[in-house]
């Protein structure tokens, strides 16, 4: 398998960024946007990790989104306190640097 670095980055930042906007949902309806950029980032790194490891040649553009959403969803959950937004926030930056990375 190629890029195994990566799809195992992607898939952690998925997996935290899951695990965050779950998290939300029960604890403060204020983080709404929290719960949005979370999922949808989630969901994206999901997809391109699959794609990876499938091994398809044409990914530039959904690793370039991913970096997109990564970036956004470190800022909003910057704006919180929550252990789980730090986390996720921390993934998001690690899986936008292997992103950055691997396009380099």
């Amino acid at each position: 398998m190629k890029n195994p670095e990566l799809i195992e980055t992607l898939q952690n930042c998925a997996a935290y960024c899951n695990h965050c906007a779950d998290a939300s949902l029960s604890e403060d309806p204020i983080l709404v946007a929290c719960v949005q950029k979370a999922h949808a980032c989630a969901t994206v790194c999901t997809a391109t990790a699959s794609l990876l490891a499938m091994q398809y040649s044409d990914t530039r553009g959904m690793i370039e989104y991913c970096i997109k959403l990564c970036k956004s969803c470190t800022q909003e959950c910057e704006k919180h306190d929550h252990s789980h937004c730090t986390k996720c926030a921390k993934a998001c930056r690690a899986c936008t640097d292997a992103c950055i990375s691997h396009l380099s």
